[in-house]
C-alpha cells in the first residue's frame, strides 16, 4: 500500500487496527520485511549517518573528567545499588 511506504511496522499496525484490519504483529511484519530485504531506509531523505565521536585527549591535568553510574545487584531480588564514580580531582 503506497500510503505506508514511508512508515515502519510500529506505525502501520495501529493504523490498520483503527481500520479494523489485522495482518500480523509488529514483530511478524519486521520479520517479513527482513526476509524480503525490505527493512531499510524507505524515505526520500538520506538515512542518518552514524559516526564515532571524536576521541577526547588530555595533555595536562584537569582537562578531561569522566563519570559513570552503574547498577550493582544486591542479595534481594529486584533491588540494586547505584554506584556513582568520577575521576574529578578535588582540591585538598
Amino acid at each position: 500500500m503506497p500510503e505506508f511506504a514511508e512508515s515502519n511496522p510500529n506505525q502501520i499496525v495501529p493504523r490498520l487496527a483503527d481500520q479494523g484490519i489485522y495482518l500480523g504483529s509488529e514483530s511478524t511484519m519486521y520479520r517479513i520485511l527482513r526476509d524480503l530485504k525490505m527493512n531499510k531506509h524507505r524515505q526520500s531523505s538520506l538515512p542518518a549517518k552514524r559516526h564515532s565521536p571524536d576521541p577526547l585527549i588530555a595533555n595536562g591535568p584537569n582537562q578531561l573528567w569522566s563519570w559513570d553510574i552503574t547498577y550493582l545487584p544486591s542479595t534481594v531480588r529486584g533491588r540494586f545499588f547505584y554506584l556513582y564514580t568520577d575521576t574529578a580531582k578535588r582540591a585538598a
